[in-house]
């Protein structure tokens, strides 16, 4: 495949072995980042993009690069330590650990160390994110708001009621957006924008609300607004 943006973002600890630690590679143009002697170097457009930060031997190491058509941007713990230029854009098979195909140091590079939490996104995360990240701030709730029936909305039975929510994740997808009435619910969208129509709606006072759930199955529901609906005159 071929993405326009990428982040990779991974824990990593070097226990110290010469030469070349492979962290993560895909192809001879494409993403890629190793530990080599000690430092911390990236690989783009058939280049290893020199030193990018050096690595202590046996220390943990939070690193994130980001891949745009804007350049290749190099974070050490959240904090920005290197940009490069633009990437080919061009993804092939990605390996973690070692390296993918034929290219130099093949015989020595595997990784001598450990790798933890790697997470890899199909877009270019921002610096709050990023440090978010390496702070270790764990799963970030959605947010989801309830856009329609306003608060305070009147209707006439048998009502038909349209339901919107819009709802984000900072740190991964949503999931879906659930729309309740009380406790009961009824309905959900899987896919922005997040719609339902509640049809049939006989008289008395509704408490609507909705619920988005993200990629890790956490939940946070929206403040409650109010509508009526009256008997037809």
């Amino acid at each position: 495949m071929s993405p326009t943006a990428l982040t990779v973002s991974l824990w990593f600890r070097w226990d110290g072995k010469a030469g070349c630690n492979t962290l993560f590679y895909s192809n001879v143009y494409a993403p890629g980042a190793a530990v080599i002697d000690g430092h911390f170097q990236c690989f783009a457009n058939y280049n290893w993009a020199g030193t990018n930060f050096p690595v202590t031997a046996g220390e943990w190491v939070h690193a994130t690069v980001t891949y745009g058509p804007s350049g290749v941007l190099v974070y050490r713990n959240g904090a920005l330590v290197c940009s490069l230029p633009a990437w080919s854009s061009s993804l092939g098979g990605f390996d973690v650990g070692r390296v993918y195909n034929q290219m130099a140091y093949r015989h020595e590079g595997y990784l001598d160390g450990a790798i933890d939490d790697m997470r890899i996104y199909n877009r270019v995360l921002t610096p709050v994110e990023i440090a978010a990240l390496a702070a270790g701030a764990g799963n970030q709730a959605p947010t989801v708001t309830l856009t329609s029936p306003a608060n305070g909305a009147t209707f006439t039975a048998p009502a038909t009621i349209a339901l919107a929510a819009t709802a984000l994740d900072t740190d991964g997808t949503v999931s879906k957006v659930e729309f309740y009435q009380g406790a009961t619910k009824l309905g959900e969208d899987s896919t922005s924008p997040y719609s339902f129509t509640w049809s049939g709606v006989g008289v008395g006072s509704y408490s609507l609300t909705a619920k988005a759930t993200d990629n890790s199955n956490t939940v946070t529901t929206s403040s409650a607004i109010l509508v009526t609906v009256s008997a037809n005159p």
